[in-house]
């Protein structure tokens, strides 16, 4: 996944040979870092009491 072919030429076959390259990527990654903007860390989360 280091070449730099638009996503709709990529895509313009199917979706399956872009989703094996990021499979192969991500098995071969030792480390990896998400950000996930709506999720809420458990520490700042509080129980919901029911009305």
């Amino acid at each position: 996944m280091t070449s730099s072919v638009p996503w709709t030429d990529r895509l313009s076959t199917g979706t399956e040979a872009t989703q094996d390259d990021v499979v192969r990527w991500y098995q071969s990654t030792r480390e990896g870092k998400a950000y996930v903007p709506t999720m809420i860390w458990g520490t700042l989360q509080t129980e919901r009491t029911p009305p």
